[in-house]
């Protein structure tokens, strides 16, 4: 009697473990808990550029979005492309995979997941002041702005010249190692 007990118990236990795992499985971006937030909150936000859903459609971070239109229709102009399908079925292929990476509640639309711009004209007056770089870096680097890594990589290679040399790896490595000489 107290064997079977035993293992009802057993089971019960064993179900909840299975309910408890899978809300953290997979998630590796997380917003700043409160406690750490409060202490400096200029710390964790972004000033000038939102890359990921959580500073999505803050007001202070709109002028950005106009260059990130811009920067797309450079990228699309570079490759001689005429519209964003192939870039917007991407997104929809790794969209679910990529919602799942974030620990905290996304409330977007598939659609509106991401906004896309990774490339920039020669002639962009904005990446001309030396102080705008370094808080785009900065803003880029943020735990709470982030896209996941498969789907960087993916844009990556989706984006890559035919005479590119640089790889992916290389490209991130050259682009933290800059920033903290420039800081």
């Amino acid at each position: 009697m107290a064997n079977e007990i035993a293992d009802q118990l057993s089971i019960q236990i064993g179900e909840k473990l299975r309910d408890q795992f899978p809300i953290w499985s997979g998630r590796s971006i997380f917003e700043v808990p409160a406690y750490l937030r409060n202490v400096y909150q200029d710390a964790y936000e972004p000033n000038i550029l939102s890359i990921g859903p959580y500073h999505r459609g803050k007001s202070r971070l709109n002028a950005m979005e106009e260059h990130k239109m811009c920067d797309l229709k450079v990228l699309l102009w570079r490759r001689g492309e005429c519209n964003v399908t192939r870039y917007v079925t991407a997104i929809r292929t790794l969209g679910e995979r990529a919602h799942k990476c974030y620990a905290e509640s996304v409330s977007l639309e598939q659609d509106q997941f991401y906004s896309m711009s990774n490339l920039r004209g020669d002639d962009d007056p904005i990446f001309n002041l030396r102080c705008i770089i370094k808080r785009l870096r900065r803003d880029l680097l943020l735990i709470e702005n982030q896209l996941p890594f498969f789907v960087l990589h993916e844009f990556f290679a989706m984006t890559m010249m035919p005479n590119d040399t640089e790889d992916f790896h290389g490209m991130i490595y050259s682009s933290t190692t800059m920033l903290v000489t420039i800081r």
